[in-house]
């Protein structure tokens, strides 16, 4: 996938540029990274443990790359990661991902997430969205954002980047855009949006055809229960196609085809919560238990990466500062290789596991840097 061979390694960061002066490079940007990809993998999360593992691990490193001058210490690592442009690294991320291709009707939630130790005394924490391809249980493409109320422009740039055609792209109110619904038609793919009140007149009628008794007998209907942890979950779905008034009253909205109530009720210890969040969808067939699916399967995103991204990478407790944003790609790559792995070789242990068997056993990490 990224590092079958030396030569693989060095095509995929090729188009990289090296910041620093040809006349004084000891140690090629090309040993540099894959000594932190390695390193990360193995579950070195600091520059001085990055360091280390390189030291221990000096003979295996130099099957791939000479590493004549050794290891480069905390500084040069420091120094060369974070004056790696990060758009350019972005912009590779994406690449590779984008040469997948796509599957059909899989769900792509598209959330944001801070990298709360990036934040600084003058700087707030570096925020970045995330496209996450729920079948595949990969990340295919990342924008790094100024923070939250930036989403908006940068959604449309995200989606430029990716290949989603036949796919349905979700999000939350945030991305609920008349540019996204465009983005997304134009890409050939659809979307399920949530609505709220950053959009009142669209959210008003919505509301106002769910609580139309005679209409809400028209709509597809679907509802299940789920039980665990002393808790009982009861959520309802609704959804109807939208009608001449709706077309005509929110035109902009492009290739609308349906509305979507769901409705989420929560028992825990005899306290009962219920919560409504509406939906617009380009997603022609209406289909209350498939929209009630996509719902659910949307919150992947949080349980299925940006979980694992803060538990099994302590991303959240990372003491690296000043590359956060290249070294937030760096985690994704391995996430990405680590979920590769498993699949081709039916492997069942947790991502957690394969990096300490990868940190105790060169041939475990030789195998999984050789998985295509």
């Amino acid at each position: 996938m990224l590092a079958r061979s030396k030569s693989q390694f060095i095509e995929y960061f090729s188009e990289l540029e090296d910041p620093r002066q040809d006349g004084k490079v000891l140690y090629p940007l090309e040993e540099i990274l894959f000594l932190v990809f390695v390193a990360v993998l193995s579950c070195a999360e600091s520059w001085k443990l990055i360091v280390k593992f390189g030291n221990i691990k000096l003979d295996l490193l130099r099957k791939y790359y000479p590493y004549e001058h050794g290891i480069p210490c905390q500084s040069t690592l420091c120094t060369v990661m974070s004056s790696l442009d990060k758009n350019a690294l972005e912009s590779l991320f994406n690449k590779l991902f984008i040469n997948l291709g796509s599957c059909p009707k899989e769900l792509i939630p598209i959330d944001g997430k801070s990298l709360k130790a990036s934040k600084r005394a003058t700087d707030k924490a570096v925020h970045i969205l995330n496209a996450y391809a729920t079948k595949r249980g990969i990340v295919i493409a990342q924008k790094t954002v100024d923070g939250k109320t930036n989403e908006i422009t940068a959604l449309p740039e995200l989606l430029d980047e990716m290949n989603i055609e036949g796919c349905v792209i979700s999000t939350d109110a945030m991305g609920c855009q008349k540019k996204v619904t465009s983005k997304i038609s134009e890409k050939k793919a659809d979307y399920l949006l949530a609505v709220k009140a950053n959009h009142s007149n669209l959210l008003k009628d919505i509301e106002n055809f769910f609580n139309n008794k005679k209409l809400l007998k028209t709509a597809d209907f679907y509802e299940e229960h789920n039980k665990g942890h002393g808790r009982v979950e009861h959520r309802k779905c609704y959804s109807m196609p939208i009608n001449d008034y709706l077309k005509r009253e929110h035109k902009d909205w492009k290739n609308l085809q349906n509305i979507v109530l769901i409705e989420r009720s929560r028992t825990h210890k005899d306290k009962t919560t219920i919560e409504q969040q509406f939906y617009i969808t380009s997603i022609k067939d209406n289909n209350a238990k498939v929209f009630l699916n996509y719902s659910r399967e949307h919150w992947s995103v949080e349980n299925k990466l940006h979980w694992v991204l803060d538990v099994t990478f302590n991303e959240d407790r990372c003491t690296i500062k000043k590359a956060a944003e290249n070294m937030a790609i760096i985690r994704k790559l391995i996430l990405n290789l680590l979920k590769t792995y498993k699949d081709k070789r039916k492997d069942k242990s947790s991502l957690n596991a394969l990096r300490h068997m990868a940190s105790w056993s060169d041939d475990t990490l030789n195998d999984i840097l050789s998985v295509v």
